[in-house]
């Protein structure tokens, strides 16, 4: 099993990804939203200079804020910094283009932003289009010390049903996909992606499943209360309620969302939905925004994270990695320090164990 953390695009998050690194963290996994954080690449440049093993990369870039050439120009530079080291996750920009009030991009529009960035990173020459016009492209000159693709970058696809699932077995090097998978889930992504692989000709058995999820080590004497606890998931689940409240469907949310969306709207009455946007993303991912994270009770947090004693953890790592699981991706949040600290007692508890 690998270990991943997912993490925003901030200048000093290499800090936190070197700690990391030196406990058995194997990926660092940056956000590219350019509404909420950092610009992806000059911060994966920082942690590529800061780290001697860790494989880098968005998690996950999308083609709504980057045009396919500049994506694979970019991952060439990164793996010029760090050869061998560099990873590109992406998906449709449902982040990111939700940030801004507008929609992810269609799955055809995505298979094809793919086309492109597999071809130039494979040194070829392909066909890229823009509008009504078709133009051959290529990275002239890649390899003079600009940008580096004497291996193959991974591409690992951010997918949230059948289509993308059955995208990433086509196109992609794997998957990436969230939350606490059951039996039943995992096996519907793996013949999904299965499924996509034996249409295009390929070997389906290296395609690697990466779940990002939020999990948490207890100390002894350690309850939902605590701070630190807070700290860390109490960002990572408030972004939920938000969803369910300002798009006003607190009916159609998962119990515990509910009760805390319908809390929200009671307190806040009408949402603009000309800017209910920029309501949902304050604090996203990374820090407790008020309005909502006093939303996040206990049994909002056993639900949405797995919290547990070292052994706890360790068991349910080893049953998705029996169902497929090669990856799995932590999210904390609660700034800088506390990420290092979150991930070095995680290292120690459970990775030096596994």
């Amino acid at each position: 099993m690998q270990f991943g953390l997912f993490l925003p695009a901030h200048v000093e998050m290499w800090r936190a990804l070197q700690r990391a690194e030196r406990v058995g963290f194997t990926h660092g996994w940056l956000y590219d939203s350019q509404m909420l954080f950092g610009d992806v690449y000059a911060c994966l440049a920082l942690a590529a200079e800061h780290t001697e093993t860790m494989v880098l990369g968005p998690g996950v870039t999308n083609p709504g804020s980057r045009i396919a050439p500049l994506t694979a120009s970019s991952l060439g530079t990164l793996n010029a910094l760090a050869p061998g080291r560099a990873v590109l996750g992406i998906g449709t920009g449902n982040t990111t283009r939700r940030a801004m009030g507008l929609p992810p991009v269609r799955v055809e529009e995505f298979r094809e932003y793919f086309r492109v960035c597999r071809a130039l990173m494979a040194g070829e020459r392909v066909t890229y289009r823009e509008g009504d016009r078709a133009r051959p492209i290529e990275l002239m000159d890649a390899g003079d010390g600009m940008m580096r693709f004497d291996e193959p970058i991974p591409i690992i696809v951010s997918a949230f049903g059948p289509r993308t699932w059955e995208l990433a077995g086509e196109l992609g090097d794997g998957v990436m996909i969230g939350g606490r998978p059951t039996s039943e889930s995992l096996a519907a992504i793996r013949e999904a992606m299965a499924s996509g692989a034996r249409a295009a000709g390929r070997d389906r058995s290296s395609l690697e499943v990466v779940l990002y999820t939020s999990i948490y080590v207890l100390e002894d004497g350690e309850g939902l209360d605590s701070e630190r606890l807070r700290a860390t998931l109490a960002p990572l689940i408030a972004p939920g309620i938000a969803r369910w409240a300002v798009a006003g469907e607190e009916d159609a949310a998962p119990p515990g969302y509910r009760e805390a969306a319908v809390t929200y709207r009671e307190r806040h009455g009408p949402i603009d939905r000309a800017t209910r946007h920029l309501e949902i993303y304050r604090g996203y991912l990374w820090r407790e925004a008020p309005a909502f994270g006093e939303l996040v009770t206990e049994d909002l947090l056993r639900a949405s994270a797995l919290i547990g004693t070292p052994e706890e953890i360790a068991t349910q790592l080893r049953e998705w990695e029996s169902l497929g699981v090669t990856q799995v991706g932590l999210r904390a949040g609660g700034g800088i320090d506390n990420v290092a600290q979150f991930a070095e007692r995680f290292g120690r508890e459970v990775i030096a164990r596994y």
